[in-house]
């Protein structure tokens, strides 16, 4: 919540951190809340274990409902996970990056 009461959404906004010797300090880093991206399906084709293939993933990032395109360009770390179906506790994470579709 903001000083005027209104809900923050999706502005940036800065938090305060108490250190060890109970001082907070002013980090100015901005962080933002954001709308869950919606993914639609997955598009790849067979590979093995051991050979990198891309994945394509169409992606709603709900443009101009909260989230901001350039924002994401210049902050987001996207990376994806994938855990194994026969054991939930297996899972490994990867680099990601957005691109448009068709790619290039």
């Amino acid at each position: 919540m903001m000083k005027d009461q209104k809900n923050i959404a999706f502005d940036p906004f800065n938090v305060d951190m108490m250190d060890p010797s109970g001082d907070f300090s002013k980090n100015d880093i901005d962080l933002w809340y954001y709308k869950d991206p919606g993914f639609k399906n997955v598009s790849s084709q067979f590979a093995y274990a051991n050979e990198d293939k891309p994945i394509v993933v169409p992606t709603n990032f709900f443009w101009g409902e909260g989230n901001n395109f350039e924002t994401f360009r210049k902050y987001a770390t996207f990376t994806c996970r994938f855990t194994s179906l026969s054991d939930p506790t297996k899972f490994i994470v990867t680099d990601a990056i957005m691109e448009s579709n068709p790619i290039g």
